[in-house]
């Protein structure tokens, strides 16, 4: 039920153009990757503590995305970020990625991943919610109607659970 709401919050609104077999692989492996991580990361939490955890994870992460960054941004002038520019970067890196998979970490140390992931599914909708007064995203049909399937399956499998 959530998994459809997800796809009526991204898909009916504005249908995408230019989707690529690349880009729906990536996102593929992304999901692997991601339930891996939850599974994984569990008794690796208890056992190491969810700092330790993301410590490893985001230093595993940077030693490979360090290089393909380096070997895409060769035409860019990092002198030319605004103060603005580099503060954005700062809380993007600190408050919705450090802070949330420390989080993650310590919920999922204390409850199954499964439960924990539960939750993920609220993000689309979170994430729309938010930009209606941020910047200024009408309100649809399909906003209400994926919303509802979202809550609906985030809650039922919260009690079933």
């Amino acid at each position: 039920m959530a998994i459809a709401g997800v796809v009526v919050l991204q898909v009916l609104p504005a249908p995408q153009t230019g989707a690529t077999l690349l880009g729906d692989a990536l996102v593929f492996a992304s999901i692997v990757m991601f339930a891996s991580f939850s599974v994984l990361s569990r008794a690796v939490s208890r056992r190491l503590g969810p700092i330790t955890v993301n410590t490893f994870y985001y230093a595993v992460s940077a030693a490979v995305l360090i290089p393909i960054g380096v070997a895409q941004s060769s035409a860019f002038d990092i002198r030319a970020v605004s103060a603005v520019g580099w503060t954005s970067v700062v809380f993007l890196a600190v408050f919705p990625s450090v802070l949330a998979y420390l989080i993650f970490a310590h919920a999922v140390s204390r409850i199954p991943p499964s439960r924990v992931s539960q939750f993920s599914y609220l993000q689309p909708f979170l994430a729309t919610l938010l930009a209606v007064p941020l910047i200024q995203e009408p309100l649809t049909s399909s906003f209400f109607a994926g919303g509802a399937l979202v809550l609906g399956g985030v809650f039922l499998a919260d009690r079933l659970a």
